[in-house]
């Protein structure tokens, strides 16, 4: 077996055994049955003898993206915790060679943080946060402080407050459009 055959035979095992475990953690215990039952309610059926052979390692190391999109979707768990279920500071081989905590790994597949996989990187892979996503992610939670302070309370104190993050989010947002996003805003703390 090669290096490479090696690598995407653990990935699949790793991403195996975290079905496993979510599923034999829900209450009541789901059988593989029941778990095929939930990939045919989501539009995606995996059948019970592929979710057998994949759990008790039969298939090898395959394993399609969509059905881990639609495995996380079942077990209601996001894709990255099938993935790195030892996230965030467990170590894991984002690829061949190229170790990373499994919360840099989830970063990396979600696009926001950009590897350096060159040969004279600093680090195994480095990157940085993008700024359009520390942007969003600073106006998500300013747009939930908003939302919590405008149902009740009317101190004048709050009031500034919530002045104070819209002021900050429409920054934001001006910047996130001149970054080239388009942005979209109402009235009601979106955007």
């Amino acid at each position: 077996m090669t290096e490479k055959e090696d690598w995407a035979e653990a990935q699949a095992k790793v991403v195996a055994a975290e079905v496993a475990r979510l599923r034999k953690a829900k209450r009541p215990k789901w059988s593989i049955k029941r778990l095929a039952d939930e990939t045919e309610r989501l539009g995606y059926p995996i059948g019970q003898s592929v979710l057998s052979n994949f759990e008790y390692g039969r298939r090898g190391a395959r394993l399609e993206v969509v059905e881990l999109l639609v495995l996380a979707a079942a077990l209601d768990v996001p894709p990255a915790q099938l993935l790195w279920p030892n996230y965030p500071d467990g170590i894991v081989e984002y690829l061949p060679n190229w170790p990373a905590t499994a919360e840099l790994a989830a970063l990396i597949f979600t696009g926001q943080v950009r590897a350096d996989f060159s040969t004279g990187a600093d680090l195994p892979i480095g990157g940085q946060l993008r700024e359009a996503d520390a942007l969003i992610e600073e106006r998500r939670r300013l747009n939930e402080t908003i939302r919590t302070f405008s149902h009740g309370v009317n101190t004048e104190s709050l009031i500034q407050e919530v002045k104070r993050i819209s002021e900050r989010r429409a920054e934001i947002n001006r910047r996130l459009a001149e970054l080239g996003y388009e942005v979209t805003g109402d009235s009601n703390g979106e955007g």
